[in-house]
């Protein structure tokens, strides 16, 4: 792969998850050199401190590496209704500043306490209803549950980690957030891998004939 000509980071906020998928959408038409798009929940933003003058439910993280990077993701903000605030960063030092918000927040939850950990995927189009009906899912099972949410948007690749959750109902937590995603048409495990853990919920998601 070339060494990229040209970089450029922008911290969006957007006050939900379709404006996410909205400004996605935006950057995939207008930016060729789009190499990163993440997404994060107000919390775990939160977790590692925000550059953004206001809070917002939801944020952004874009990167450009085409030629002209800094003016045409700066184009797409200008022009994109979903963006609520955003902070930009062409330096080194700033790009560093602004991808520390998403690369620091596993380390910021681990720091809070052990996390039930689960990575999944849904449909691009179930990701909203998804993302939102989560917090309610796992409450249903574990009262006092935190649920802290990232990924990477353009995947619909969720990392959901669910803090102050007990032992003995860690199972019930990854059983609930396992069946929300299966019925919304997605995968127990998006990038991570079935391994030991995933066995006895890989039936949500493939056939009888696919298990055999």
């Amino acid at each position: 792969a070339p060494l990229p000509s040209a970089r450029a980071v922008a911290l969006v906020g957007v006050a939900s998850v379709r404006d996410a998928l909205s400004l996605l959408a935006a950057a995939r038409t207008s930016l060729p050199g789009l190499a990163a798009a993440e997404l994060l929940s107000a919390a775990a933003l939160e977790l590692v401190g925000s550059p953004l003058p206001t809070a917002w439910p939801v944020s952004v993280l874009l990167e450009d590496t085409g030629a002209g990077a800094l003016d045409g993701l700066t184009a797409v903000l200008s022009s994109s209704a979903a963006v609520g605030d955003a902070v930009l960063g062409s330096d080194a030092a700033e790009r560093a500043r602004l991808w520390r918000c998403r690369e620091e927040v596993a380390a910021a939850i681990s720091a809070r306490g052990v996390p039930v950990k689960l990575d999944v995927s849904v449909p691009a189009a179930a990701l909203e209803s998804v993302w939102s009906a989560l917090p309610s899912a796992v409450a249903g099972v574990c009262a006092g549950a935190e649920v802290i949410l990232f990924g990477h948007l353009a995947e619909a690749n969720l990392h959901v980690n669910v803090l102050s959750v007990p032992r003995t109902a860690v199972a019930e937590v990854e059983d609930a957030v396992l069946r929300l995603v299966a019925r919304a048409g997605g995968s127990i495990s998006a990038e991570h891998g079935v391994g030991r853990a995933k066995v006895g919920y890989v039936g949500l998601t493939r056939s009888a004939a696919e298990l055999a």
